[in-house]
């Protein structure tokens, strides 16, 4: 790391504070730890890799002063790690940051991070540029050229030798501090780095820095957190707290183009960005095409004949099946680990199930093809009396140039919403992509749950058990409070861009998620990958490259070999939704309604991981405004941390389960089975008394965490 150099610091329309000397030290990124293969951060497809470790190391716990040395509770050997400054292996190069900085460098707005003017982060302003700058913290801090010796800077009296410039100087840099601690906000910098030509955004917090740790830090020191010991002079400093021989300066962050303002909501009203896939995952549509070829398929491999899959996709069919004979991630939420277990008899009855559904659902779709109507059986009917519902138009604002032109359009759909015979709680929709072609109706089935997730997601759902929710509450009318969505939400799909706007269209048609009726801003929220050239999935594809956060992100997909390496430890995994490929997939038994269901259970983590990044992102707060500035050290917010457990959690619970259900003796008749290999990594399965005492004491805790969500969400309300 190049050492310190001297730099100028101005802020625009401010002729007071332009050219103001200050001295830049670099500051070396922390050494982080990232694990080897095998707890993690590699497919969790793979079942000899698991599903996520339990152990936390996200390269925030500081070593110890004297040796260097990390946690007991983070070391390991070196086959088992390797150094880096982080995972994202992009990350620039500071020098070229560093050299732009030595050009000169322009305040040219701030962010106060308020989304109004009673509402903002105030003094986790430092918390959130920490966050948002991710391991690499802060790149330098900036020093007074000329601080005053002897106490607190800012109250010093100039010496008599000072120059007027060097007075105006000090005084100048005073107020710009005074000024950004008083209003709680960051200045805002755009470098421009030599060596890439690429602009990059950074923000200036002010701070108060011990003068010992400052000097740990110019000689590359990345020790533990310095103690800041007290000064016996009785100054005070701007925040009217007593004196203590600590210096102002900034601590620079680079950050993500416009990153804070993108950050602020969801840190502000505790939410998750989330990021849907739409195809297995939420729903499953086929054209009467890839429904003929699925039904061909069922018939050679009654046969025996190794045919390809293709599933759904617009134009029926369309992303191939590259899972071969397991089509469900080991550990997913929802998955059953005997499905690797049927024998053929059972296969050849899923099967015939399939192909029942596949011609009773091909017989609508044909209906709906021809005239835009369906016939279904009466609700309660003992009599098998049928009746025709007829497709409802919705209006719809598109965006296809190759049909309509550069501008958005409004066109009319035909739809039919009924509920599904297949399983409870489901959704059977009829649509069509192209009102004018016949041959682009669909048969799209919502997973069951969908609805109660949606609105847990869109706030809808604790508004409407808010009153009774803590005891004692005021009971007031849910239609007067204002939605407060939990979530952000994103799609991230390799199906085609038309057909994914309608599916999400779909499943929120109110447009409580994402918005419907601005089609650009619909563009930027749902992005299709091009599957064909072999790219893989990404947050940053999840947000067409705009500013992600990784830390308040969670991934909904059925798969996780189509997403890129660093992204894997958000993933919550869940078993595909396959109402016609029952023989591969994990059934439609635990396709329901309710917390039982997949759905019920995606909600139970997304909520569990709110709740526990809200708590740890009021303790980091914390750390940062009381702590060393510069290295708070802790437990860094982290969504990815908190999910990696709770999905592991989940895989072993879902084992013992089955264990005592007898598929352990089932499956040792097949040496080397999946499901030996997840029982061999467990181990010895507890007795039953030790099992009832964990289930007790989970629910204890689980009932004592809801207590305190219930009176969270209360006092946010």
């Amino acid at each position: 790391m190049a050492g310190s150099f001297e730099a100028t610091l101005s802020v625009s329309d401010r002729p007071e504070l332009t050219s103001l000397a200050v001295t830049a030290v670099p500051i070396d990124p922390p050494t982080v730890e990232r694990a080897a293969a095998g707890d993690g951060t590699t497919d969790r497809r793979e079942p000899e890799h698991g599903v996520g470790g339990k152990g936390k190391n996200n390269g925030n716990e500081l070593a110890d002063a004297s040796t260097g040395a990390r946690p007991e509770k983070q070391r390991k050997t070196a086959a088992e790690r390797e150094e880096s400054v982080s995972d994202d292996e992009d990350q620039p190069n500071d020098d070229g940051l560093h050299a732009a900085a030595k050009e000169g460098m322009n305040v040219v707005g701030w962010w106060r991070a308020k989304l109004n003017a009673n509402h903002g982060l105030d003094k986790e302003i430092l918390a959130a540029l920490h966050l948002l700058a991710g391991a690499r913290g802060p790149c330098m801090r900036l020093a007074f050229s000329h601080p005053a010796t002897g106490g607190s800077s800012d109250q010093a009296l100039p010496r008599p030798g000072d120059s007027d410039a060097r007075r105006r100087n000090k005084e100048g840099l005073t107020k710009l501090h005074r000024e950004m601690r008083a209003e709680q906000k960051s200045a805002v910098m755009f470098l421009d780095d030599p060596a890439t030509g690429r602009r990059r955004e950074v923000h200036l917090a002010a701070v108060w820095i011990h003068p010992a740790g400052a000097a740990d830090d110019a000689a590359g020191s990345n020790g533990a957190e310095a103690a800041a010991a007290p000064n016996d002079e009785a100054a005070t400093n701007d925040d009217g707290d007593k004196a203590d021989a600590r210096e102002p300066q900034f601590l620079a962050f680079e950050v993500q183009p416009n990153a804070p303002a993108v950050a602020l909501e969801p840190l502000l009203h505790k939410q998750l960005m989330v990021v849907f896939d739409l195809d297995e995952t939420l729903l499953q549509a086929f054209t009467l095409r890839a429904m003929d070829r699925r039904l061909r398929e069922l018939d050679a491999e009654d046969a025996g004949a190794d045919a390809g899959a293709d599933t759904s996709g617009w134009g029926g069919g369309g992303r191939g099946n590259t899972r071969g004979n397991c089509s469900t991630v080991p550990g997913a939420v929802g998955a059953d680990a005997r499905q690797s277990h049927r024998d053929a008899k059972e296969l050849a009855a899923r099967r015939d199930e399939d192909r029942r559904r596949l011609r009773r659902d091909a017989e609508l779709l044909t209906q709906f093809r021809d005239g835009d109507c369906v016939k279904v059986p009466v609700p309660g009917s003992a009599t098998g009396a049928t009746q025709t519902v007829r497709a409802k138009m919705e209006p719809v604002v598109v965006l296809d140039e190759e049909r309509y032109g550069p501008a958005p359009v409004a066109i009319a759909r035909p739809v039919i919403r009924v509920k599904s015979p297949h399983v409870r709680g489901g959704e059977m929709v009829f649509t069509r992509i192209d009102p004018k072609n016949v041959d682009t109706s669909m048969i799209v089935h919502v997973r069951p749950g969908w609805n109660d997730l949606y609105a847990y997601l869109t706030g809808e759902a604790s508004q409407a058990h808010a009153p009774n929710a803590i005891r004692g509450a005021t009971k007031e009318n849910p239609a007067t409070r204002r939605l407060r969505p939990k979530c952000k939400a994103f799609v991230c799909t390799m199906s085609e861009r038309q057909y994914a706007h309608e599916m999400w269209r779909l499943l929120d048609p109110r447009g409580a998620l994402l918005p419907l009726n601005d089609v650009h801003a619909l563009h930027k929220r749902v992005v299709c990958v091009e599957h064909g050239r072999g790219e893989k999935k990404s947050l940053a594809h999840a947000t067409r490259g705009a500013t992600h956060v990784p830390e308040l992100s969670v991934i909904v997909d059925d798969r996780t070999n189509v997403w890129e390496r660093r992204a894997q430890k958000n993933i919550l995994a869940i078993a595909p939704f396959m109402p016609y490929n029952t023989d591969t997939g994990p059934g439609l038994q635990g396709e329901v309604a309710g917390k039982g269901g997949v759905m019920g259970m995606v909600q139970s983590m997304l909520n569990e991981v709110r709740f526990k990044f809200s708590q740890q992102w009021t303790r980091w707060a914390q750390r940062c405004d009381r702590g060393d500035p510069l290295r708070p050290g802790g437990e860094r917010p982290d969504a990815g941390e908190i999910l990696a457990p709770l999905m592991a959690s989940w895989a072993e619970d879902n084992t013992a389960t089955i264990v005592r259900q007898g598929g352990a003796a089932r499956a040792a008749a097949g040496a080397g089975s999946s499901l030996n290999a997840v029982l061999k990594s467990l181990g010895r399965s507890k007795s039953n008394a030790e099992e009832a005492q964990r289930r007790r004491d989970a629910e204890a805790k689980a009932k004592a965490e809801e207590e305190e969500r219930a009176k969270a969400e209360e006092e946010e309300r």
